[in-house]
């Protein structure tokens, strides 16, 4: 399951995070199984790429 869906989160792009004139493109995900949730998830710009870091906070649940 990818994380900003299951949050009920928009997908926030994440590509070219640098001056291009080309549109965002949501390129990076974090992508769960059924036994991780994720209770947060953020998007921020990295110096240095042209990527942005994607941060969840993940539960993991054991049988």
């Amino acid at each position: 399951m990818d994380v900003a869906t299951a949050l009920g989160s928009r997908l926030i792009p994440t590509w070219p995070m640098r001056d291009y004139s080309l549109p965002g493109v949501t390129l990076d995900h974090l992508v769960t199984s059924p036994d991780i949730s994720s209770s947060g998830y953020s998007v921020h710009p990295v110096s240095g790429t042209d990527h942005a870091a994607v941060i969840a906070t993940l539960e993991i649940h054991f049988p």
